[in-house]
């Protein structure tokens, strides 16, 4: 019980950046510890679908042909073969012309839901 607690309660810190390249974003993040790989998700319809992928075990990503003029949600989660995975953590970019005055950036940290 234990070790099952452990790996639910893991916790990591991934910081994320974003880099806009034409319809390409390459994505990239902290390594998180002891994670075997990463799902990282898009949205740009306000979270209300996601697409995700299994991005496998790297810290960087270029996702291709993503659409321009939107408000795009990222998410990341890194993941173990026992199971585990850590905390989601959330970015919101804006195709750079178009990116509200004073906008913040930075990330946002969503907690785990409660078992």
């Amino acid at each position: 019980m234990k070790r099952i607690c452990w790996l639910i309660c893991l916790l990591v810190s991934v910081g994320m950046a974003v880099e806009a390249q034409a319809e390409d974003v390459r994505l990239s993040w902290d390594p998180a510890a002891r994670a075997t790989g990463y799902t990282l998700s898009m949205t740009v319809d306000g979270g209300a679908t996601w697409e995700a992928r299994d991005v496998g075990n790297v810290t960087e990503y270029v996702w291709e042909n993503v659409p321009e003029d939107r408000k795009i949600e990222w998410k990341i989660k890194a993941f173990n073969d026992f199971g585990g995975m850590t905390n989601e953590y959330a970015l919101t970019s804006y195709d750079h012309r178009k990116r509200p005055a004073g906008m913040a950036t930075g990330l946002a940290v969503l907690p785990l839901p409660s078992f």
